[in-house]
C-alpha cells in the first residue's frame, strides 16, 4: 500500500511512464524505501485497476511507445487520506545488529570483516545522500515554476531525519570499535564493559 501512495504523490507532482517512477524510487526514495522495478510495474496496475491513475499512451516513431501515468480525482482523495493519517513503523530487520547481538560467540578480532563491512556501507550511503542533496541544491538554485516552498521544506527535514541517522550510526560504530579494543584487554567472561555500558545507556535515556 506504501509504494502505490508513493507513487501517486510522484505522479501529482508530475505524470510520468513507469521506467520514470521505478528511477525516482531508485535514485531518490532509495533514502527510507526500495522497490524495484517489477514491483512498480505491478503497484501501477493496481492503481490503474483501482481507478487511482489513468494512462495516456504516447505514440513514438524511433522508440516503443509509452504509457504515461496521470493522477485521477479518486487518487487525489486517497493520496491525500494517506498523507494524512498515521502510519506505524514497519518492523526493523537489521541481521547486522542481530550478529552484533550474538558477536560475543566468536572472539572479538573475528568481527574484523563485518565492522569494515558496516563502515564500507555507511560511507557508500552518505555518498548517495550527498549526491541527492547536491541535486536539491541545484534545483533550489532555480525553484520550479510551481509554488512548491512548503514541499521542498518538509523534503528538507526528511533528509535532516537521514543525515542524523547516519551520524549517529558512524558514532556508534566507533563506539563498538572501541569497545571491542577492550574486550581484548579483558577476559572474555569480564562482566566489567558490559556493567558500564548498561549504566550509561541508562544516563543516556533517562537524560533524553
Amino acid at each position: 500500500m506504501a509504494l502505490k501512495n508513493m507513487l501517486l504523490a510522484m505522479i501529482e507532482i508530475q505524470p510520468r511512464t513507469g521506467y520514470e517512477l521505478s528511477k525516482v524510487c531508485e535514485h531518490v526514495l532509495s533514502n527510507f524505501w526500495t522497490a524495484d522495478q517489477r514491483q512498480v510495474y505491478h503497484a501501477l496496475d493496481k492503481m490503474e485497476g483501482d481507478g487511482w491513475i489513468s494512462a495516456e499512451v504516447i505514440i513514438q516513431e524511433s522508440a516503443p511507445n509509452k504509457k504515461v501515468y496521470s493522477i485521477t480525482t479518486q487518487g487525489m482523495e486517497a493520496l491525500e487520506r494517506w498523507l494524512t493519517t498515521w502510519q506505524p513503523p514497519q518492523p526493523v530487520r537489521r541481521e547486522a545488529l542481530a550478529q552484533i547481538f550474538f558477536g560475543g560467540l566468536v572472539p572479538p578480532d573475528a568481527l574484523g570483516d563485518l565492522m569494515a563491512g558496516w563502515r564500507e556501507s555507511l560511507e557508500a550511503r552518505r555518498t548517495s545522500l550527498r549526491g541527492h542533496l547536491a541535486d536539491y541544491e541545484r534545483i533550489l538554485a532555480h525553484p520550479p515554476a510551481r509554488d512548491w516552498g512548503w514541499l521542498f521544506s518538509l523534503r528538507m527535514m526528511m533528509f535532516r531525519y537521514v543525515v542524523a541517522q547516519l551520524n549517529l550510526e558512524r558514532q556508534w560504530l566507533e563506539e563498538t570499535g572501541q569497545l571491542l579494543d577492550i574486550i581484548r584487554e579483558h577476559a572474555r567472561d569480564d562482566m566489567q564493559p558490559a556493567q558500564e555500558m548498561l549504566r550509561s545507556l541508562l544516563e543516556d535515556f533517562d537524560e533524553a
